[in-house]
């Protein structure tokens, strides 16, 4: 049988956001036959003591679904050194490696935060958010429709999404139903 899960490259926003709820991390493999890690992005995940890589791949079930990968900056993607600000602790350094490794290698990336997306729409690279690939999920039937309203309602509930974010995924999915 052929997967239509797809693989995709994270940055660690989205995957700290699943730790908020109930049996989060299950989504991945649900949504994604592999999701990409890059070393830089895997830090912010684990940097709050004392977790290791191996430990939170134990905790949260994760070995098969998640692969740390080592990637260099793709200095080519316009604007890509604005996501780092050494003066501050909130650069988007995980960021920059999630987007490189994507344009790289071809792959979708999963990102959250304003800045990165910005750069992924003027460089051309495909990216998703939990909200917009969980939709993606049901219309290609790898999600039902009670699994992908649970799993938009999940979101709003950890406050990964507004209320205002919530309502409009959820009236997208309804009129991917009704078509």
């Amino acid at each position: 049988m052929i997967s239509l899960k797809e693989c995709v490259v994270s940055d660690a926003s989205p995957i700290i956001s699943l730790e908020r709820i109930p049996k989060g991390h299950l989504y991945l493999s649900k949504l994604f036959s592999k999701v990409y890690v890059p070393e830089k992005a895997m830090f912010e995940i684990t940097r709050k003591p004392p977790r290791t890589f191996e430990d939170y791949k134990d905790f949260y079930n994760i070995s098969e679904i998640i692969e740390v990968v080592n990637c260099k900056i793709d200095r080519t993607i316009s604007d890509i050194d604005t996501l780092f600000d050494f003066k501050k602790d909130n650069d988007y350094e995980g960021e920059a490696y999630a987007l490189s490794f994507a344009i790289q290698n071809g792959f979708r990336v999963l990102l959250d935060d304003k800045k990165p997306i910005t750069i992924a729409k003027k460089n051309g690279i495909k990216f998703y958010n939990l909200g917009t690939y969980t939709l993606r999920a049901y219309k290609k039937s790898i999600l039902s429709i009670f699994e992908a309203e649970e799993m938009l309602e999940n979101f709003k509930n950890a406050n990964i999404y507004s209320e205002a974010d919530y309502l409009l995924y959820r009236q997208i999915l309804l009129n991917i139903d009704s078509k």
